[in-house]
């Protein structure tokens, strides 16, 4: 069925809600639960290793004329930048709190935190890299990289037990050596990273297999008139839903649109036709655009207008066999 659709929804119960919306609108939906598993390969280790692990790779990949950055085999952000910086600010931490004290304030780390949110939308919004030479990735590999790394910090602070969150800010534990700092960063492709480094820097790869379930929505081709494309956007506006997804139905509720109506239209003017006739008349339609000049014409496949003209018998706006087909509004 060309109309049918589907979309990807990543919990029951908001696949719930937009099942109610499509029931609302007299739209029937059908819930299939999808299973999926992915995986994550991490190097572990101390911020020390890792950033000579990283270096090292770097350098070999540059003395081969390779780009330094992805010779690792290592996720390109955070990149190295971003490591030495969380290493220095642990340093200048641990030189001037003691254990027991607050290295930030509840309102400095909440300050911290929209200042970085902030530096990162504006920084994609603007998009504007030095090097015009530099790619989409490389600029938000920088990107990541200059900014503030005080939520960076916290988090693997936290994550090693050195620090604790509480109503008042965030509270030393205890003072280690900032070059310990445990820290994991993911691996691309973990065939490509040098064994003898991971030994000679004491790390560890870390391979997690993450397993989990999704619900998958097999959408009544009505939707096509009980429901227009901005109603159903407005519907799933903070709905945990795969945005692909969600592009996908929204483009084909607006392109399927033309075709339906584009039937209907050619049914209408021959007042009853067949679907030979249909077909013929399909192969080549000119479409009217209010505000551009230019020609657009649309061309259906036999087997498209075949099933078009089925799933529209279904939901009641064309009636009739295949001799005599008529359109019902």
């Amino acid at each position: 069925m060309v109309l049918e659709e589907t979309l990807l929804l990543h919990n029951e119960e908001d696949a719930d809600k937009f099942v109610s919306f499509l029931r609302g609108n007299h739209c029937r939906a059908q819930k299939i639960t999808d299973s999926f598993f992915f995986n994550e390969t991490l190097v572990t280790g101390p911020i020390k290793g890792v950033i000579r692990f990283y270096e090292k790779a770097a350098s070999s990949a540059s003395a081969a004329g390779e780009h330094p950055e992805k010779s690792a085999g290592l996720l390109e952000l955070p990149v190295l930048q971003n490591l030495k910086s969380i290493r220095d600010l642990v340093r200048d931490l641990m030189s001037r709190f003691g254990a027991g004290e607050i290295i930030y304030t509840t309102a400095e780390y909440e300050e911290h935190k929209a200042k970085t949110v902030s530096d990162v939308l504006e920084r994609l919004k603007s998009a504007k890299a030095d090097d015009p030479s530099i790619s989409g990735i490389d600029k938000f590999r920088k990107m990541i990289a200059e900014i503030s790394p005080v939520m960076d910090t916290v988090i693997a602070l936290d994550a090693a037990g050195w620090v604790k969150t509480e109503p008042d800010g965030i509270r030393l534990v205890q003072k280690n050596d900032p070059e310990e700092l445990p820290v994991e960063r993911r691996v691309q492709d973990a065939d490509a990273v040098d064994r003898d480094a991971l030994k000679e820097f004491n790390l560890t790869l870390h391979d997690h297999i993450y397993y989990g379930t999704e619900i998958r929505l097999v959408i009544d081709p009505r939707i096509h008139i009980a429901c227009t494309a901005d109603e159903v956007e407005e519907a799933l506006e903070g709905l945990e839903v795969d945005e692909e997804g969600v592009d996908t139905l929204l483009n084909n509720l607006n392109s399927k649109s033309v075709a339906i109506n584009s039937v209907l239209s050619a049914i209408r003017k021959a007042g009853k036709c067949s679907i030979e006739d249909l077909i013929e008349k399909m192969d080549d339609v000119p479409l009217e655009t209010e505000d551009s000049k230019d020609k657009i014409s649309a061309h259906f496949s036999e087997e498209y207008v075949t099933s078009l003209v089925n799933d529209l018998r279904k939901i009641g706006l064309i009636e009739g066999n295949d001799r005599k087909l008529r359109a019902v509004r």
